[in-house]
Parts: structure tokens; C-alpha cells; sequence
């Protein structure tokens, strides 16, 4: 089957919405079952809390783009980071780890001892990117037809801003100031797109340094055998703390001028009549 294109979801509780589906993923879908969390999807209709969304992935430019971080949860990144930081060394996978009044760390990969004590650790944040609008119409059209010929038109966006140059670059610096204290590291997994970016917008990510505090694991989506599938990118890129601070700064934008930002106030008090003179 042809990969699936346009502005459209691509693929739906883990299943691509370009294929013909056998009766297992009809099942799979009626059920609402996400195959990365081996239960029940998390993202739910805000108006309807029991109807599951079940978006994994969606069109852009006719290029797969995650938005969820569900989505990154299979063997092919966790085995990626142990190979590349435990030498292939299998570790051990502790979910939601708080760092104090700093949020949770989303994994820790550890290396345990025999004596109640660990080896090494590796921090992992899992960032995907957000939606402005929704897909919904094309979600619930395909969990009825189970195909997406002659589905409507969704009027979605991607909140590339705030997910990436925002929400991960707070979090980066909240987290890495505590972790680069302690001499570790924190490994984010993310898309090649969205580590572009980033980039794009003038942020401190350089090439790959191993003793930086910040390494970023970029992904890439390929469609095999009817089917999304992730590997590893060669894009190799990393950060300071410095770095971090650059990119939650920059944002990609002009900054503005004191004489403009002076002219604003002048014409919005004129506007709402606040000054003595209006």
C-alpha cells in the first residue's frame, strides 16, 4: 500500500491510515488500544473524556510529524541510548522520576549493582511537537470508515514555538542546572524536524560534544511494509547550559527597539485615552 500523504493523519492508535486494515487493528482501534503503552490511548476529547483521540502522527508537507510522546516509546530509542551510552548494556527503565520541585524526569536509564547501588544513569526527557487546531473530523471519520478516502478537511497547525523553544527549553535549563551539577547527562529524544527547528531559530545546539550536559537523540519516521517505523538519525547534536539559555532567549525573533516599544505605549494609551493630553 502507498504511504499515506497530504495534510491528514498518518497514523491513528498506532495503526497508518494508508493501509487496508485486517480485523485485528479494526479491533485495536474500536478499543482504543495505543500499541506503545500496551493500553487504553491517554488523549482524550476534552468534551467527551471516554472518546480517545488516538493521534500519533500527522501530515505536514507530506512528512510524517509525531505529536505524542507515546509515539517514541519502542524498542528501536531505547535500545539507541543504551548502545550509545551503556555500550549496549541493557538498562533499566525507572518512568517518572522527580527531581524535586523541578518536574519529573520522563525516564532514567540505569545501570544497577549488586550492591543496592547503581553503576551510572542517563536522564531522558521525550519531547513531541503540539498542534494549533485540531484533526479531530479526520480522526473520527477514519475510526468510522477505517480509511481515510474522502474524509473531510482539518484545519490543523503544529505549535512548533511553544513545544520546542519553549516547554523543552525550560524544562532543559530547570533540569540541566541540577544535572549538570551532579556530572550527568540528559539525553532528549526527539524528532530530526524538530531538532531542525530549533536550529532554525538561532538556539546554542552545536555539533555533538560528549561533555555536554544536554545531548539531543534526533529520530527519523520511515514507512516499511505499511507501517511507520523510527531510526536513528546521524544528526548528532548537544548543548551547555549556556546553550540552553541561548535557545529559551532567541526564539527565532527580531528583538525589539526601546524608540518601538516606546511608540506602542504612546499609541495604545492614545487609543484607550489614558494620558493627561487626550
Amino acid at each position: 500500500m502507498p504511504r499515506p500523504t497530504g495534510k491528514i493523519p498518518y497514523e491513528v492508535f498506532g495503526v497508518s491510515t494508508g493501509e487496508e486494515l485486517d480485523a485485528r487493528k479494526i479491533k485495536d482501534i474500536n478499543r482504543q488500544h495505543c500499541p506503545f503503552l500496551n493500553s487504553e490511548c491517554t488523549k482524550f476529547r476534552k468534551s467527551e473524556p471516554r472518546v480517545k483521540i488516538g493521534s500519533c502522527v500527522l501530515g505536514k508537507n507530506n512528512k510524517p510529524v509525531i505529536i505524542c510522546p507515546e509515539r517514541f516509546k519502542v524498542q528501536t530509542v531505547f535500545r539507541a541510548i543504551e548502545c550509545r551510552y551503556f555500550r549496549g548494556e541493557k538498562a533499566i527503565w525507572v518512568p517518572e522520576v522527580k527531581l524535586g520541585d523541578r518536574g519529573n524526569i520522563d525516564y532514567v536509564a540505569a545501570l544497577p549493582n549488586g550492591n543496592h547501588d547503581l553503576d551510572d544513569f542517563i536522564c531522558v526527557e521525550i519531547q513531541a511537537n503540539g498542534t494549533t487546531g485540531t484533526p479531530w473530523p479526520q480522526i473520527e471519520y477514519f475510526r468510522n470508515m477505517y480509511t481515510m478516502k474522502g474524509a473531510p478537511t482539518s484545519e490543523y497547525g503544529f505549535n512548533s514555538a511553544n513545544e520546542y523553544t519553549k516547554t523543552l527549553t525550560q524544562q532543559l535549563l530547570k533540569k540541566g542546572v541540577l544535572i549538570e551539577k551532579w556530572n550527568k547527562r540528559i539525553v532528549v529524544v526527539i524528532q530530526d524536524s524538530g531538532v531542525d527547528y530549533i536550529i532554525r531559530q538561532g538556539g546554542g545546539i552545536r555539533q555533538y560534544r560528549q561533555d555536554d550536559t544536554v545531548h539531543f537523540m534526533p529520530f527519523s519516521m520511515h514507512y516499511q511494509e505499511h507501517k511507520w517505523e523510527l531510526s536513528l538519525s546521524e544528526k548528532e547534536y548537544s548543548a551547555d547550559i549556556r546553550g540552553i539559555i541561548k535557545s529559551l532567549m532567541s526564539e527565532g525573533e527580531t528583538p525589539i527597539s526601546l524608540d518601538d516599544f516606546q511608540n506602542q505605549i504612546l499609541e495604545k494609551g492614545d487609543r484607550e485615552k489614558l494620558w493627561p493630553w487626550s
